[in-house]
């Protein structure tokens, strides 16, 4: 495949270019016509374009069935917001087959591939998770209005009502996909908050209330399996009739998954339960989650006091991504004020303007964390959330750092570092969106940018082009016109909502 070929060069569309809905940078229509994307001027847009562009052309041509669960998320909404037809495409074809994917008999969807699951009991092979009407509701974000999205959401929310609820109870985090039973028993805090916005999503989207309904009924279940004590945490994990603990009975960071989702629940709903529980978990690591050197830990007891002194994995995001939900709920700065500390203090443990892997009280150093574009979606939705220059300023620093270092320290699963670097592209540099035809041979375009030059020759070519507002120019001659040029909005919702 070829690329764009920048500076006296051509836009040129290789032969045999994959059809619509395989890619994202480049990709020839039904009617013959090629459609080309590009970047310039912004590199931290291009990069987000570009890593958005190889991810999800490889899930395109040879990992859909990943789909059904294997991945954390899909295409990221900052190309819904870029007007990126071709991402819409992608989208809307992944949607076909995760629902083509449901099981004839029992409404059910496999998942991806066969693991053993020690925390839910057993294998999940011809097993569908509770949680997998989450990814029905990201296609209905996307595509609110279109009747077989709808269909498909529904079909598969009734499914999951029918093979997951114990009455009374809980609910079971596997059912087979053959019986359309539940029948394995451990659930993860993820996994129940996940299924509740879905179930809440499909909701809002169909108009059908019972499956809302259903998820109230399982998370007010579940808020009684709460421990005793000042905090009252809810810990552990769950099963169908009751809580486990785990770690020797403390409360993990785990907990701060389903969390995140109450305060995406809360605002989906309105229900006061939903807020009281979120902000309860969150400043219980405000107070008791906060060690002495700086950092949060991993750890507190079901009171809220500290077990540990230790920070690693994935405690690291989720501390910080419930600062920004609090802050957003209840617009206290002292939450934007921790935020700004926890991430100083992780940031000087490292090297290179990176995290660590490990923290333990003044301890650091070593090993960065891998994952550093977690940190930077964190930076970036904070300042979304609050429109602070400091934490733009953060997020700018911390996405050069990571440029410097490369893909070594960015989480690729998902599409998550395209998702990071996007949105930080267009928080960054006001961006426009220009889109030009060149219907004939003679037609040509000259795109500049950032001291850049992208030449694009016709005949039969589409270029959408995303230019910095300021210092940009478009130049067609030969019969090229300008089909639209506009302004890009601001990316309304974060990566956590």
């Amino acid at each position: 495949m070829r690329r764009w070929a920048w500076t006296a060069g051509v836009l040129g569309l290789a032969a045999g270019a994959p059809a619509s809905g395989q890619m994202l940078a480049e990709s020839v229509l039904g009617d013959g016509v090629a459609e080309q994307y590009l970047v310039l001027g912004n590199p931290e847009l291009e990069l987000g374009h570009a890593l958005a562009d190889r991810y999800w052309t490889g899930i395109a041509r040879g990992g859909r069935s990943l789909l059904r669960g294997g991945l954390d998320d899909f295409l990221s909404p900052a190309l819904d917001a870029m007007d990126h037809r071709a991402a819409e495409r992608m989208m809307r074809s992944f949607a076909a087959d995760f629902f083509r994917a449901a099981d004839p008999r029992t409404g059910l969807v496999p998942y991806s591939f066969d693991a053993e699951s020690q925390l839910a009991g057993g294998r999940t092979g011809g097993r569908q998770p509770v949680d997998l009407v989450y990814k029905a509701a990201l296609f209905l974000r996307w595509f609110p209005q279109d009747p077989e999205v709808r269909r498909g959401s529904a079909a598969l929310a009734a499914a999951t009502l029918r093979a997951f609820d114990t009455p009374d109870g809980g609910v079971w985090a596997w059912a087979s996909v053959r019986t359309g039973r539940g029948d394995l028993p451990g659930v993860h805090p993820v996994q129940f908050g996940q299924m509740a916005e879905g179930m809440h999503e499909v909701s809002r989207r169909t108009g059908d209330a019972r499956f809302g309904r259903w998820a109230d009924a399982k998370l007010a279940w579940a808020w009684r399996q709460r421990a005793p004590g000042a905090a009252g945490l809810v810990c552990g994990y769950f099963t169908p009739r009751g809580r486990r603990d785990t770690d020797g009975g403390l409360c993990d960071t785990d907990v701060l998954y389903l969390t995140r989702r109450l305060f995406a629940l809360h605002r989906l709903t309105g229900n006061p339960l939903y807020r009281q529980w979120a902000l309860a978990n969150t400043d219980a690591w405000m107070a008791g989650g906060w060690g002495s050197a700086g950092h949060f830990v991993r750890r507190v007891r079901p009171d809220g006091a500290r077990a540990a002194d230790v920070l690693y994995g994935d405690g690291k995001y989720n501390t910080l991504w419930v600062l920004t939900a609090a802050y957003r709920e209840t617009r206290d700065p002292r939450y934007v004020a921790r935020l700004k500390q926890a991430w100083r203090t992780l940031r000087a443990r490292g090297t290179g303007g990176l995290a660590p892997e490990t923290v333990q009280g003044a301890r650091g150093g070593g090993r960065v964390d891998p994952q550093q574009t977690l940190f930077l979606a964190i930076l970036v939705d904070a300042h979304q959330a609050t429109g602070d220059a400091e934490l733009l300023r953060m997020a700018r620093e911390l996405g050069a750092a990571i440029r410097a270092r490369g893909e070594s320290v960015m989480r690729m699963e998902g599409g998550q570092a395209a998702d990071a670097f996007l949105r930080l592209g267009l928080a960054s540099v006001p961006m426009r969106r220009v889109e030009v035809e060149l219907a004939s041979r003679s037609a040509t375009a000259d795109f500049e940018a950032g001291g850049r030059t992208a030449t694009a020759r016709g005949p039969r070519r589409v270029v959408v082009a995303y230019l910095p507002r300021a210092g940009s120019a478009v130049r067609v001659r030969g019969g090229a016109q300008i089909v639209s040029d506009r302004a890009l909005p601001p990316v309304q919702a974060t990566a956590d909502q």
